[in-house]
C-alpha cells in the first residue's frame, strides 16, 4: 500500500505540474495503488475502488481513442454525463491532450 500524502509532497507535486492532467499523472507515479475513489451502489451499498494506476490507463487509452477519431489540441469536446467516476476520466483525458 502507498504511503498518505503530506501536505508538503502535495504542494510539491503540485509546483512541478503545468496542468490538472499532468498533476494527475505526477499523483498516478507517486501512489499507483492507492485508491482514486469509490464508487458506492444502492441499495445493496456494494461498492466498488479503482487505482490510480488503472485509471491512468483508462485516461490514456481515452486519449489515443480521440486522437484516433482527429480530436486536438484547442478542439471543443462535450461530455454528455451524470456525476460518475467515467466523467472524470473523460474530463482528464480530453484536458490531456491540450
Amino acid at each position: 500500500m502507498d504511503k498518505p500524502f503530506s501536505l508538503g509532497e502535495f504542494f510539491e507535486t503540485l509546483a512541478e505540474s503545468q496542468t490538472l492532467s499532468e498533476l494527475f499523472f505526477r499523483v498516478a507515479d507517486k501512489t499507483p495503488t492507492r485508491a482514486v475513489y469509490t464508487q458506492f451502489e444502492r441499495p445493496d451499498k456494494s461498492h466498488s475502488s479503482k487505482s490510480y494506476a488503472e485509471v491512468a490507463l483508462l485516461i490514456r487509452k481515452l486519449a489515443q481513442y480521440l486522437t484516433e477519431l482527429g480530436v486536438g489540441r484547442g478542439d471543443r469536446v462535450a461530455i454528455c454525463s451524470r456525476t460518475r467516476p467515467e466523467w472524470l476520466i473523460a474530463d482528464l483525458a480530453i484536458l490531456s491532450l491540450g
